[in-house]
């Protein structure tokens, strides 16, 4: 596992930094919006695929100003365009951050978890032996309890749904 040997610390201020160089992001993109997913499903989409159809409208529009009604602003059309591909580019390289950021956790995450249950393993048999680690074994096992809890409570649910 290529990820087994993340040994890193993350300071406050390197946090700070991280999140106000994101809040100068989201200022220098005042314009951005908040779909719902109803409202994304309506949406005609513009993907990689149809960039070059998309500049080939627009050329067409730019040689022949009398093709659409006055209504149509080739100048917005155009706009739209410049700031898609703006758009997109920098999404992709958030996109990639995102996962990198994503898969870290996920893996840093699961070396504490796997780390957790190790010291969880060692506090049940110490609270065999110990009435000084009972109180302790017993904070823990909570976590156990209210995940056989959910197991049971979404057994019943399918259940009562597959009748």
């Amino acid at each position: 596992m290529p990820y087994s040997n993340i040994s890193a610390t993350l300071s406050d201020a390197d946090i700070q930094i991280v999140r106000a160089s994101i809040q100068t992001i989201e200022s220098k993109l005042p314009f951005l919006i908040s779909l719902t997913p109803k409202e994304r499903q309506k949406l005609v989409k513009m993907g990689e695929k149809s960039a070059a159809f998309v500049k080939q409208c627009l050329q067409i529009v730019k040689d022949n100003r009398d093709l659409m009604p006055p209504t149509f602003s080739v100048q917005e059309f155009e706009r739209d365009i410049n700031l898609a591909e703006k758009l997109l580019s920098t999404l992709l390289l958030l996109q990639e951050l995102c996962a990198k950021l994503d898969d870290t956790a996920l893996a840093v995450g699961s070396k504490a978890m796997s780390r957790s249950l190790e010291v969880y393993a060692q506090v049940k048999l110490a609270a065999k032996r110990n009435a000084n680690f009972k109180a302790a074994f017993e904070q823990l096992s909570t976590r156990y309890k209210s995940i056989g809890q959910n197991r049971k409570r979404n057994s019943q649910i399918k259940n009562s749904e597959s009748k």
